[in-house]
């Protein structure tokens, strides 16, 4: 487990690394105000294989800017149904697609996943997958944000869901 989760931090920042370069390169990172910090929580529907019934999926993540159109975005999830079930642990760096994003932004999300599947306590195996996908950030309220996504991966095919996310005060 604790490999797993140093595993995830370590690519996490690999890929942070590559986007903030490609980002800053182009000019784009003007802005010196990171956004708050916001917390999220997530509902919605995976499929592992095309042809087996969705499994519900609920989770929670901590979007913390690191750049005014970067975030790191580890991510805890339980995905399930029948006698089946997956935590996934993600470590997700997201990248806005808009530099002034008003009510809605488009954005990209991708990272590592260490996956634990078990099966009615038959067997359990984990694994590393990687999963990548696009989403809408809408703003409800100042604080209220909602969040339809879209991802693909071999953990995922593919992952539907819908997050409630509230911002975190700064100070």
């Amino acid at each position: 487990m604790k490999a797993a989760m140093i595993a995830v931090i370590v690519w996490t920042i690999r890929i942070f690394s590559v986007g903030s370069t490609l980002l800053a390169s182009t000019g784009a990172a003007r802005a010196t105000e990171l956004p708050s910090p916001e917390v999220r929580v997530t509902a919605g529907y995976s499929e592992f294989f095309l042809d087996e019934p969705p499994f519900f999926t609920a989770g929670g993540s901590l979007r913390a800017p690191v750049a005014p159109r970067i975030v790191i975005e580890p991510e805890l999830a339980w995905m399930g149904g029948s006698g089946y079930s997956v935590w996934a642990l993600s470590g997700n760096v997201v990248v806005d697609l808009s530099y002034r994003c008003s009510r809605a932004c488009p954005y990209l999300i991708a990272g590592p996943v260490w996956l634990r599947e078990t099966e009615r306590g038959i067997y359990t195996v984990n694994h590393f997958v990687f999963q990548a996908g696009v989403g809408w950030r809408v703003k409800l309220d100042r604080n209220v944000l909602l969040y339809p996504e879209f991802r693909l991966g071999l953990g995922a095919l593919p992952r539907v869901t819908l997050s409630v996310g509230w911002s975190l005060p700064r100070h």
